[in-house]
């Protein structure tokens, strides 16, 4: 039962009443209404910081918010700030719904920089890893983000990577990790292998920039390409941005077609079978056109042409130009005919398309007509139109006259039925590459034995550690150097055997994080109940990397017990990248640091000083290169952190780009200075006796339960954060236009509250202050005494939300100057609408009294009054 202490004063007695509004008042003069944000937010650390409740049992009610956890570079910047801003909203808002909410953070902590900045520093890695995790928690503290820290992981402590080797050994018995010789992305900066997907458009490294090396090198795989379909399948599911499920598509590539088998004889000796080919095609019918084959620059036949010849296949197929070799001394016999083909190396085939290799048909494709004119090959077409202007198959032996249906269905019988051919589906999707031949990453726990072969580390000696000495400018691997490390006894034979020198691929760690957080003795399974991950936020740049492999190993694990959900992400929400203004010199390009150049007074050109050559002016992502970064700590002296937090959400939708630049917190920051002026102006003035026009202090209450609708509907479906921050901007205008007329009224104290409450999440210093200032005023059904962010979320009242009110547009001099609110019946009658207009702030500040009047212009059919006001 909700007890209305101060309506029940007021029913008592009356001096009761002006002795309330007496304490009232006193205790508001004590307050200044000035936005102090250092003074609020010292103040209210401690309550904003506090982590969530304890997790409940059932999973009825459960919502696991997280934000890709950061790599501990050191320093926040304003990307993550916007992130976690979001994150830290949309659980603050659930644990306020009552649910069982987890919100946890870690670090991604392993990984080439921590490993160059050792060299460079002459540092353990796991030192200058662990001041930053220091020095970046502090920050986090700092915008006010409430992170469970007792869950806190790191990705580079022993007892994280013995359960990211615990899995690579479950793989491994499931038969999905294997080891083979293959040509492979060499990074000559980092000196490490790149998996595909971390080498660029343009055949460059992801992180160093240097143009990626082909070696050929012994490697360990995932067999990811076993879970293919599955993870093809299991986006239609998702509650994932379109755009970020069409990525994953276009990365798996799937492909229906067909194949053909080719023996791979010695041109001299036909019964020296050498090898065996499998080309994909989905063009069957042209197989009688079909007069040489072709494969990928990286195909192991390439391996038989010269160093310097397969350097230019590869420059030419990171450039599109035409290049191609023919591998001498070998021939594969054509599927039907027999006669011996020639075997190419062309740069134009694709080693992640069907089988890297292709059915060179130089008549009905223009790649492979290049390659026949510049090698003296036959080209033709078997294909042509029959009496009924039907495409047929034309010079295709016993299948001639055939339509490319008929011939493709009949080829296909008989390549079946002799084997050399059948159906195929294709992935362009490869088997994920994880070897890493640097120290900073997880060992992978196997031992090479002469006798044994590859035997897997038993799981009791897990973790496989890394060893603290050892040489960071060795020619092979650091690993490799530590002797210690890499001569151990066969856990099977007890003979001499090596331990494995390479690491793991830091997206092997990232790729089961999000169940590490569920506890430490079962790390794998406990508190299954928490699992998938209600919403996930973080970039777009790990559309196909991070989240294919963790939805790759959430599936794997699943099959082996140690995962309860098939999907570990059930909503991703995107955020876009904040940019930041720089300006580049137009005769240099080179980017100008900010005292270089000034800007212009129409203030979108600008010149740089010493030269007063024009500037370019851009927005670019925030880079310390560009001179366009801004430091979150810079900001938050600047404005707060409550004005940092709304600023970052009311500036774009969380999917957009955000600009961020000087001064576009300024408007957060104006709303913030009125939300206290409001606050502190109703607490000194408020009289539970004074006057109040009921039909403006309804309006007032529905504009209020309409704000928290759509702000419910924000922070538990859509998440256009930006949207709330502005519903509650305009909720406010309507309040301070009507605080005269409603301010003391219940309807006016809730409407407050209820303004504070959907403030809190986004940003919960300056809320609780406000709050605890509001305490001796009505409750209106909260538990005052509790701070804001305790509180329970409030419900809707659907009555309220019915339109029996309008908002009327005041004019006054012909300059619109605000609103109105009130019933529809009222805004009809033109009396009730003048006496709402000259109550309201408006009229007491641009009219005065009914006297200056001298015309009230109300429109037929608009909700619009014009004022013409006597000349004073």
């Amino acid at each position: 039962m909700n007890f209305n202490f101060n309506k029940c004063l007021c029913v008592v007695h009356t001096a009761v009443k002006r002795n309330t509004t007496l304490f009232v008042k006193n205790t508001a003069r004590a307050l200044s209404s000035a936005y102090s944000p250092v003074d609020v937010e010292e103040k209210w650390k401690d309550a904003v910081l506090q982590k969530s409740p304890p997790l409940a049992n059932s999973g009825a009610d459960k919502f696991y918010a997280l934000s890709m956890f950061p790599y501990p570079s050191g320093k926040l910047h304003m990307g993550h700030v916007r992130v976690y801003t979001i994150s830290d909203t949309i659980s603050r808002f659930n644990q306020m719904c009552g649910k069982s909410v987890l919100h946890p953070m870690g670090w991604d902590a392993f990984g080439l920089p921590a490993e160059n900045a050792a060299i460079e520093r002459n540092l353990d890695p796991a030192q200058w890893t662990k001041s930053n995790i220091l020095e970046m928690r502090s920050q986090l503290d700092a915008i006010g983000t409430a992170f469970d820290w007792d869950r806190e992981i790191i990705t580079c402590d022993p007892s994280y990577y013995k359960d990211t080797q615990r899995v690579f050994l479950e793989l491994f018995k499931r038969g999905l990790v294997y080891q083979k010789e293959a040509v492979v992305n060499w990074d000559p900066v980092d000196k490490t292998v790149l998996a595909n997907e971390q080498v660029d458009a343009d055949g460059r490294s992801w992180r160093s920039g240097a143009v990626v090396e082909k070696r050929k090198l012994k490697q360990w795989f995932l067999k990811i390409t076993d879970y293919a379909e599955e993870l093809l399948e299991g986006l239609d599911e998702l509650n994932w941005p379109e755009h970020v499920k069409t990525m994953q598509r276009e990365w798996i590539g799937k492909q229906d077609g067909y194949f053909f088998n080719y023996n791979v004889i010695n041109v001299d000796d036909w019964n020296d079978v050498q090898d065996k080919l499998t080309a994909f095609t989905t063009s069957p019918h042209t197989i009688f056109g079909h007069n040489f084959v072709a494969v990928s620059p990286q195909h192991r036949l390439a391996q038989r042409l010269t160093e310097d010849q397969l350097a230019e296949l590869e420059g030419a197929a990171e450039s599109g130009e035409y290049c191609a070799y023919h591998i001498e001394g070998i021939v594969a016999p054509h599927p039907i005919t027999g006669s011996g083909l020639p075997i190419f190396a062309a740069a134009y085939v694709k080693d992640d398309y069907g089988t890297g290799v292709v059915m060179g048909v130089p008549g009905h494709d223009d790649r492979d007509r290049e390659l026949a004119e510049k090698n003296d090959i036959r080209v033709f077409s078997v294909l042509g139109e029959n009496s009924e202007g039907e495409t047929v198959l034309k010079f295709s032996g016993n299948f001639k006259e055939q339509t490319i249906e008929e011939g493709t269905k009949n080829i296909m019988l008989l390549a079946e039925e002799f084997g050399f051919g059948g159906k195929m589906t294709s992935y362009r999707l490869r088997d994920w590459l994880i070897s890493r031949q640097r120290y900073w990453g997880t060992p992978i726990p196997v031992i090479h034995c002469e006798k044994c072969g590859i035997v897997p580390e038993e799981e009791e000696n897990l973790p496989v550690s890394l060893p603290s000495d050892v040489d960071f400018h060795s020619d092979s691997s650091p690993l490799a150097s530590c002797d210690e490390f890499v001569n151990i006894p066969c856990p099977s034979c007890k003979g001499s055997a090596k331990r494995e020198t390479d690491t793991m691929d830091t997206f092997v760690d990232s790729s089961w994080y999000f169940q590490k957080f569920l506890g430490d003795e079962n790390a794998l399974s406990a508190e299954k109940n928490m699992l998938p991950v209600d919403l996930y936020i973080g970039g777009v740049e790990h559309a196909v990397l991070h989240l294919l492999y963790a939805r790759f190993i959430t599936k794997a694990l699943a099959d082996s017990g140690m995962s309860s959900v098939r999907e570990p992400f059930h909503q991703l929400l995107v955020q876009g990248m904040v940019l930041g203004e720089c300006a580049k010199s137009s005769d240099t390009g080179a980017y100008l640091l900010k005292d270089e150049w000034t800007r212009s007074a129409d203030g979108v050109s600008g010149v740089e000083n010493e030269t007063n050559a024009p500037v370019e002016i851009t927005w670019e992502k925030m880079s310390k290169s560009k001179h366009n970064g801004t430091d979150p700590t810079d900001a938050i002296k600047t404005y707060g952190v409550d004005v940092m937090r709304l600023a970052t959400l009311f500036q774009a939708p969380p999917s957009k780009e955000l600009m961020w630049g000087e001064g576009h917190p300024l408007g957060s920051e104006r709303f913030m200075k009125k939300l206290f002026e409001t606050v502190s102006d109703v607490v000194e003035n408020y009289n539970a006796a004074g006057n109040v026009d009921v039909n403006i202090a309804k309006t007032v209450r529905s504009e209020a339960h309409k704000c928290l609708n759509h702000i419910t509907d924000v922070y538990s479906r859509t998440y256009g954060l930006n949207t709330a921050v502005s519903s509650l901007m305009s909720l406010h205008n309507i309040m301070r236009e009507n605080k005269t007329a409603a301010m003391n009224s219940e309807e006016f104290i809730e409407s407050l509250r209820i303004l504070l409450v959907c403030l809190a999440p986004m940003a919960p210093f300056a809320p609780c202050e406000l709050w605890e200032r509001m305490r001796a005023l009505p409750s209106t059904g909260f538990s005052v005494e509790n701070n804001v962010l305790s509180q329970q979320w409030p419900k809707v009242d659907q009555e309220a939300l019915v339109d029996d009110v309008v908002s009327v547009v005041v004019q006054v001099g012909g300059k619109t100057r605000g609103e109105v609110v009130l019933s529809s019946s009222q805004a009809e009658d033109e009396e009730c609408l003048r006496d709402a207009v000259l109550a309201s702030d408006i009229g007491k500040k641009w009219i005065g009294s009914n006297d200056n009047i001298s015309k009230f212009i109300v429109p037929k059919g608009q909700n619009i009054v014009s004022v013409v006001v006597n000349n004073k």
